[in-house]
């Protein structure tokens, strides 16, 4: 709900952070993994519609990744973001800059579609749009391939800087 630092000559000498319980709620992903059919689809659609919503209100989440979003339900489900320390707000976000925050979402593949028309709507621009998403899922799903490869996160444990 609330990150506050107390700085001293530039360096953090105090910080408080205030949350709330959500209960019943659990992240995002194992639902992703388990549900199918139309139950995937209810969640899918809500979940673009939050997000819809969490844009047009000039938030955008520096992190916005299955695990960082919680979900209660069952339909209609109760969504919330979480590890909140890299939302940025702004009065207006690009359209191109909200499709490229969805990016990082493990949305199943067969819901992929389904989700960008609940979240785009029917705009003549919603094409390019999706050819973004597309294209910027790619490289993204490379990126994370190469790192998994050179075992970046077992670097980084190792030199603790993670």
């Amino acid at each position: 709900m609330a990150c506050l630092e107390r700085r001293r000559a530039g360096v953090v000498a105090e910080s408080w952070y205030v949350s709330a319980w959500v209960e019943n709620a659990s992240e995002i992903r194992p639902l992703f993994l388990t549900l199918g059919g139309d139950e995937l689809r209810i969640l899918v659609m809500e979940l673009a519609a939050f997000l819809r919503r969490v844009h047009e209100r000039g938030i955008l989440h520096g992190d916005l990744s299955d695990g960082n979003i919680l979900v209660a339900g069952p339909a209609p489900y109760r969504f919330s973001l979480i590890d909140t320390n890299r939302i940025r707000l702004s009065r207006r976000l690009s359209r191109r800059a909200r499709v490229r925050n969805l990016v990082r979402l493990g949305v199943p593949g067969s819901a992929q579609d389904e989700f960008l028309d609940a979240y785009l709507g029917e705009r003549r621009e919603s094409i390019g749009l999706r050819r973004l998403y597309y294209r910027a899922k790619k490289r993204y799903a490379a990126g994370v391939a190469l790192k998994k490869k050179l075992r970046l996160r077992r670097l980084a444990e190792k030199l603790k800087i993670q």
